[in-house]
């Protein structure tokens, strides 16, 4: 079990390219690997629903029996399906990553090895861009938020499809650089994963994306509330240079130039989310259907649009990564899939405030933070490698272990 979900860990950068067409389903690398484990360990998934974290467990059967009553209840219940279907795999794969890892603890360090290494390889890929340009990449056409026409400036993608998913992934693998470099680590290795840690963050800057950046922050801030007060003055120093840095910066990084339109940008959106909201109350219980946002606009929403070389494309998401959840799965789903992402979280706290958790793992914390915090302006979950680091860091919160029984190589 575990060399199967290493290789997946290792093989991040390939998970999210697709294996079926897209009216097959469209699934992908991830989905297909996930499911495979499914069929090789099928005796250890079914004991271990039995067994840890029972309650996230029934939460995630509430919510996907809520997902299929929504799909059937649509208008598209075959297309609704096909997206169902989906869901399935990260469940499959984070129910495996739980498991192995309360069976040997000493797996938990070796996860965070591998999504390190694949933020290593993100930096290499923006770097090779950066150098040779956008043709350095796994797609023959990438999303059209990789050029910004306003300003003439370039906002990277690395090895993601979607500008905006690689600086939210390069958001939270930076927290698992400061996370190894503290401790009982030699002084070369701390600078080098403190640079590393630097390198995500000049790598969200050339992603482009405000809700990365907003998301690190966020996450720093989490770092910096939980930390002693030794810390608190070296994130504050970190903080006056990384923004006298920030202001001096040129303004060919795309973020800066993106600034000047937040205002213009904030009203656009708010009429969608508007919309959005819109929807959902028509739709209260069960929603649209699970991937339905798109067809449902088509025919009911036909405002929301946008124009792509004299071609009217209908919105697949209300800029809102929330919001889409509420509009497809209703105040039922909604409700279950917060309480699946921030039990985890809500307990860690718990413990970290009664000191039942070694530090190590408000570092975890500040990266889903990081999301929960950029997913409010963008959803990100149809990106299947960040679904993946995703269910990843959820499942590390729920089984990291003890801090009376963390050892020196499980914090690594």
């Amino acid at each position: 079990m575990e060399q199967c979900l290493l290789f997946i860990l290792y093989g991040l950068p390939l998970m999210g390219l697709l294996v079926t067409k897209l009216n097959w389903g469209g699934f992908k690398v991830f989905d297909i690997l996930s499911l495979s484990c499914l069929m090789l360990f099928p005796k250890a998934f079914v004991q271990g629903l039995y067994s840890l974290s029972r309650v996230n467990a029934v939460l995630f059967l509430a919510f996907a029996i809520s997902l299929l009553l929504g799909s059937l209840a649509s208008e598209f219940p075959k297309d609704s399906t096909l997206a169902l279907l989906q869901v399935m795999p990260a469940f499959v794969y984070c129910r495996f990553v739980v498991l192995a890892c309360a069976e040997n603890p000493a797996f938990y360090p070796r996860i965070l090895r591998a999504l390190r290494f694949s933020s290593v390889v993100l930096l290499f890929f923006i770097a090779f861009q950066t150098i040779g340009g956008l043709s350095f990449t796994f797609y023959p056409v990438l999303n059209l938020n990789t050029f910004d026409p306003q300003n003439n400036t370039i906002r990277y993608p690395g090895f993601f499809h979607d500008s905006q998913a690689n600086g939210q992934f390069l958001a939270m693998t930076g927290f698992l650089f400061l996370r190894a470099g503290r401790g009982e680590v030699k002084t070369a290795k701390r600078l080098l994963y403190l640079g590393l840690f630097l390198a995500c963050s000049g790598g969200i800057l050339l992603s482009g994306s405000r809700s990365a950046l907003g998301g690190m922050l966020a996450g720093l801030m989490v770092l910096f509330l939980c930390s002693s007060w030794r810390l608190q003055v070296y994130t504050i120093a970190f903080a006056l240079v990384a923004g006298s840095l920030f202001a001096l910066a040129s303004p060919g990084i795309p973020i800066l130039n993106r600034t000047a339109n937040i205002d213009e940008d904030y009203k656009y959106r708010q009429s969608i989310w508007f919309e959005a909201i819109d929807i959902s109350l028509n739709n209260p219980l069960l929603g649209i259907g699970i991937g339905n946002f798109q067809a449902y606009t088509t025919i009911h929403k036909q405002e929301l649009y946008t124009e792509i070389d004299d071609e009217f494309v209908y919105f697949d998401q209300p800029e809102n990564g929330y919001l889409k959840v509420l509009v497809e799965t209703g105040f039922i789903g909604f409700i279950l899939f917060l309480s699946l992402v921030l039990t985890p979280v809500v307990k860690v706290l718990y413990a970290n405030i009664r000191g039942r958790q070694d530090f190590s793992i408000v570092f975890i914390l500040a990266a889903i933070t990081s999301w929960l915090l950029a997913f409010n302006t963008v959803y990100s979950l149809s990106e299947s490698r960040i679904t993946l680091i995703v269910v990843t860091l959820l499942a590390l919160l729920i089984v990291h272990p003890p801090k009376s029984t963390l050892s020196d190589g499980q914090a690594a």
